[in-house]
């Protein structure tokens, strides 16, 4: 595999449903509901990947792209997008951090039992070895948990004409193309491994300009755990959230934990720069407001 490979975050990402659900909010209205045309797709069929005219109608069915480090999930809403951030080391700390048991130096003898259909001697002797080294008979492992997410919405308000949306599995671009009766605009989202930051790209082909906001926010938490899912309480973990917009073009978003264990992960940062753009930049809030705009790049890091 060469190194423009696409290396997908995908189990790591999934897995950020322990921490809160990436719902859709049911609203007919919405663009992620419009169906592009199969006959007409906006974006040329990858060597490696897949394109359809279909928007995700849920979190599992988003784009995913990323380096190993790095990851994102791409819902690719094309008028109110929403990009789910995520990093290899984004581990809740719920359980202080210990050493891993040592099961090198029994496992023939764990083996041996299992085979011979002993698996209670097999089971006491794997909990007597977390034991030695401070772990409980039941220890679960700490959740991964998704970054925060960036989102993209688009102040036009004209209604879609056609859409499609793909992944190319070789370059690890997660692309959303979308038509109005303004024109014709298309974003891309990728994880660089060469410079280890997520890019994301708003542009319009033929050079048409719109008007949209972004900013980086908190994921909708949402409260209804299946019996299988792991639930906790928001507010028993997060210490605190800060947002920050500098009128240069750079948005912060940092999370800070309660639980601060020697070792663990205290707090993270995502940070995205606004690298590139034309038309009209302004802040208010939380967001930056873009007017007039054809052409957009961002990158973030975490």
């Amino acid at each position: 595999m060469n190194n423009n490979k696409i290396h997908l975050l995908s189990l790591a990402i999934f897995m950020a449903v322990i921490f809160t659900q990436c719902n859709s909010q049911n609203n007919p209205s919405d663009s992620r509901y419009f169906v592009g045309n199969i006959d007409q797709l906006l974006i040329e069929k990858p060597e490696h990947g897949y394109v359809t005219n279909m928007p995700a109608s849920k979190w599992e069915e988003a784009m995913l792209t990323g380096n190993g480090t790095l990851g994102a999930l791409v819902m690719g809403y094309p008028l109110k997008e929403r990009i789910i951030f995520s990093h290899e080391k984004l581990f809740l700390p719920e359980n202080p951090p210990t050493k891993a048991p040592d099961f090198g130096g029994s496992m023939d003898l764990i083996r041996h039992w299992v085979l011979d259909g002993e698996t209670k001697k097999a089971v006491d002797l794997s909990i007597k070895l977390g034991a030695d080294v401070g772990l409980g008979e039941y220890y679960w492992t700490d959740p991964f948990i998704p970054a925060c997410q960036m989102e993209i919405e688009v102040l036009d308000k004209n209604p879609l004409t056609n859409y499609s949306r793909s992944v190319n599995y070789e370059t690890g671009e997660a692309t959303t193309a979308w038509s109005t009766k303004k024109g014709q605009f298309k974003q891309s989202v990728f994880a660089s491994r060469s410079d280890g930051v997520i890019c994301t790209r708003f542009w319009s082909p033929v050079g048409n300009s719109s008007n949209f906001r972004i900013r980086l926010a908190e994921l909708p938490f949402n409260e209804a755990k299946s019996e299988n899912e792991q639930g906790f309480n928001r507010d028993n973990v997060i210490e605190d959230l800060i947002y920050t917009v500098s009128k240069d073009g750079i948005l912060k978003y940092t999370t800070s934990f309660k639980k601060k264990w020697e070792g663990s992960l205290k707090a993270y940062t995502v940070e995205t720069r606004i690298i590139d753009y034309d038309g009209k930049m302004r802040t208010d809030g939380e967001w930056i407001y873009f007017k007039g705009c054809s052409d957009l790049t961002l990158l973030s890091d975490i």
